[in-house]
């Protein structure tokens, strides 16, 4: 029989995983025929982060040994204040997503690096570790990449290269 304390650190786990594997599992329906779906849960993709923000135990850490050498991922008092602002502006760029994706010819694209970038975002506030650290950071500055070109026009993949320019 699981004790309720065995319970918590493993609640902990799955929460602070979910925060930026939900998006992620989004992302991966995004050129499926749940398209649609994606695009009406696309709110709920910054829900679990907002409620780890102000639900999570105070220093909460969790050792990830699989994760890429070793990760940590956890969330002190400043983290929980980043994740909070940040959960909380994707979420309202995801209302504001609804109108732009009616007639977009990429919304599948935009959809990947959207959801990509809000977990490497995610991911990025919860890491520990300096590998973590950089692995998200790349993975939210490739992720924006794919955002500011995903129209294909001439002036978007310029902007595109002077962004990456400013980000390597």
């Amino acid at each position: 029989m699981i004790s309720a304390d065995d319970l918590q650190p493993m609640l902990t786990v799955v929460i602070l995983l979910l925060v930026f594997t939900f998006p992620l599992v989004l992302a991966s329906f995004s050129f499926t025929p749940f398209k649609k779906t994606v695009i009406r849960l696309l709110p709920w993709a910054a829900v679990p982060a907002l409620l780890t923000a102000l639900t999570a135990p105070v220093d909460a850490v969790v050792d990830v040994p699989w994760f890429f050498m070793g990760g940590h991922m956890g969330l002190d008092e400043t983290g929980r204040i980043f994740l909070f602002l940040s959960a909380f502006v994707w979420f309202l760029a995801c209302f504001s997503c609804h109108s732009l994706l009616k007639n977009d010819r990429g919304q599948s694209c935009f959809l990947v690096f959207f959801l990509t970038c809000m977990a490497g975002n995610f991911g990025l506030i919860l890491s520990r570790g300096m590998l973590g650290y950089y692995l998200f950071f790349a993975v939210m500055s490739f992720a924006i990449y794919g955002l500011v070109v995903h129209k294909g026009t001439g002036e978007a993949v310029k902007a595109g290269r002077i962004y990456l320019v400013l980000v390597m």
